[in-house]
């Protein structure tokens, strides 16, 4: 499957609704519509400041890790994050971003993955919201 706007937009909605501005699981803002490999600089409605809010489709556990690359964009093992998040997401099955510690975990009952901190929290969509895509 590739992976592009139009799917990213697929998910967005998904999982967010409506929402045209929303934190992604590392607590960095995106914007629906900054959607981007490239920077996306937006003016913060919160303090007048002009921050990065692009966005992209990031796999959760990577690509180069599976046998079949072609299981790794399975829907349960793409997280929507900010590009400078995605970026730092470059080791497995641990990696850090913002400064902070994650590793990759596998879900049970389903082929996808999903992301935990270091205290053993869920932080992508499908572990806070106790659901996924049925594929």
């Amino acid at each position: 499957m590739a992976i592009d706007k139009e799917l990213a937009l697929k998910v967005w909605e998904a999982i967010f609704g409506d929402k045209e501005v929303v934190a992604d699981c590392f607590g960095a803002y995106m914007k629906k519509d900054a959607y981007s490999e490239t920077p996306v600089l937006c003016t913060s409605s919160r303090d007048g400041r002009v921050y990065d809010y692009s966005w992209t489709l990031a796999h959760i556990r990577p690509v180069s890790s599976f046998e079949d690359p072609t299981k790794a964009d399975s829907l349960n093992n793409l997280e929507p994050v900010m590009r400078l998040s995605a970026l730092e997401m470059n080791a497995y099955p641990e990696f850090t971003v913002r400064g902070k510690k994650y590793h990759v975990v596998p879900c049970f009952g389903y082929d996808g993955y999903g992301i935990e901190d270091e205290d053993g929290k869920r932080v992508d969509w499908k572990g806070r919201e106790k659901r996924m895509f049925s594929e």
